[in-house]
């Protein structure tokens, strides 16, 4: 029998939540990176292709891919500042002098150049990009697909926050050399750039989600796929798997059109309604996805919300920050001096959440939980003679049971699949019997 050399990693399964929650955070070894403990992940959201990682291999891996993005940030700087030099005839002609006046002698041609162009190739960029930062989670060695997709969503809204927002804001009108005019200077950007806001968030809702609610990528990838791609039936029954609702793609973008949407709030009444539209049709197209079109398999157990709670932090101190600079812009000192200290406040708030609200999404208190002197085994049998399965969560009936074994060890191996007949595979088995089986996927990270 062949033997495997042992991984750095190892699951322990205990008698109760209590002794898995105070395990989870204790330090078992003076030794520093010795015995470290965290709670597991699900079974079925275990990356188990990662677990044979080193420490070591994990963190090269870690290190390269945040070096990596951070050149990259500073690389993408350069195409988007020039973008924002479309929005103005001024900046074109600096740089594009023949163009700059062209311009001037066509209202059309000022109209398609500074209207929708930097529009929509600041879509394009906010659609290509995120799916190489989701790509490249893939590759950084995260032991589970639920902190894969969280990093996603962190450096998928780094990218459009700092990139797409702040680097365009500035660059766009602002000149933030002064940092005493910081707050001014922001107002003042933003107010000038409120109509490409306007265009950037009508088209995201009226232009982009028609798109989202047909899933046209997957309906493309199927008509290019079983035309040119697909010769075995294995191959035409992967066509059928449901798309993945990814957070890491659908999150990070409403976020950024929220925090416009809070920032231009008092300032523009055009900008705050087509941004209700944008919520309200992605509500329902979101809905859509969730519960009829798309699968999600990672549970992260609630992990996303302080991610989002925290931008929405962020995008609140921005909004004070523009108000204070928009009351000095119009002489209204008084006004901005008694707003001043809200970003201070809000700062100390955030900090606050951070300490001590944070340690509480991330391990379950242990004076609320209750065990009733039963330990999880005994529940675990008779859940379905109590009754409590009924009152259980989707994820928590799929983890009923479920052990943490390397899937490929334990699984059984289906023979060649030979041919589909409506809803059953035919399979040939090792004797050389045709056998009928219902089409399902081995696993749900299959999708």
């Amino acid at each position: 029998m062949r033997e495997y050399p042992a991984t750095s990693n190892a699951f322990l399964t205990m008698k109760n939540v209590s002794q898995a929650q105070m395990l989870a955070q204790a330090v078992l070894d003076p030794k520093v990176n010795h015995l470290i403990t965290n709670l597991a992940p699900a079974p079925h959201d275990i990356r188990w292709d990662n677990m044979s990682l080193t420490r070591q291999d994990r963190n090269i891996r870690i290190f390269m891919v945040t070096l990596f993005i951070g050149l990259m940030s500073v690389l993408l700087v350069y195409p988007v500042r020039y973008l924002a030099s479309l929005l103005n005839t001024k900046s074109i002609s600096k740089i594009w002098p023949s163009l700059g006046r062209a311009i001037k002698d066509h209202k059309w041609a000022k109209t398609l150049i500074t209207g929708f162009l930097p529009t929509y190739l600041f879509t394009i960029l906010n659609i290509v990009i995120p799916f190489f930062y989701v790509w490249i989670s893939s590759r950084q060695g995260f032991l589970s697909h639920s902190d894969e997709e969280l990093s996603s969503v962190s450096k998928n809204f780094f990218y459009i926050f700092v990139n797409l927002f702040l680097v365009f804001t500035t660059f766009g009108t602002a000149s933030l050399v002064d940092t005493t005019k910081i707050a001014s200077d922001l107002a003042r950007s933003l107010r000038d750039l409120s109509l490409f806001y306007v265009d950037f968030i009508i088209l995201q809702g009226l232009g982009i989600f028609p798109f989202k609610l047909l899933l046209l990528g997957n309906l493309l990838r199927f008509l290019t796929h079983s035309i040119f791609r697909c010769k075995t039936p294995r191959d035409y029954l992967k066509l059928y798997k449901p798309p993945v609702f990814n957070f890491g793609l659908q999150l990070p973008q409403p976020i950024l059109i929220f925090i416009i949407t809070l920032v231009y709030s008092v300032m523009s009444s055009k900008i705050l309604t087509a941004g209700i539209l944008y919520f309200i049709i992605g509500y329902f197209v979101s809905k859509y996805q969730l519960l009829y079109a798309c699968v999600h398999p990672p549970h992260s157990t609630g992990k996303v919300w302080p991610l989002i709670f925290s931008r929405i932090i962020l995008g609140l101190f921005l909004f004070q920050i523009t108000m204070v600079g928009a009351l000095a812009l119009q002489n209204a000192v008084t006004c901005a001096s008694f707003l001043a200290p809200l970003p201070l406040l809000t700062v100390y708030f955030w900090w606050s959440f951070e300490k001590q609200y944070i340690p509480l999404s991330m391990f379950i208190a242990l004076r609320a939980i209750e065990n009733n002197g039963n330990d999880d085994n005994s529940q675990d049998a008779d859940v379905e003679q109590n009754g409590d399965f009924n009152n259980k969560t989707l994820d928590e009936r799929r983890e009923l049971n479920t052990r943490y074994e390397y899937p490929n060890l334990v699984n059984d191996l289906d023979g060649p699949m030979i041919a589909l007949e409506g809803n059953d595979m035919l399979l040939v088995n090792q004797d050389g019997t045709t056998i009928r089986k219902r089409q399902t996927f081995d696993s749900q990270w299959d999708y």
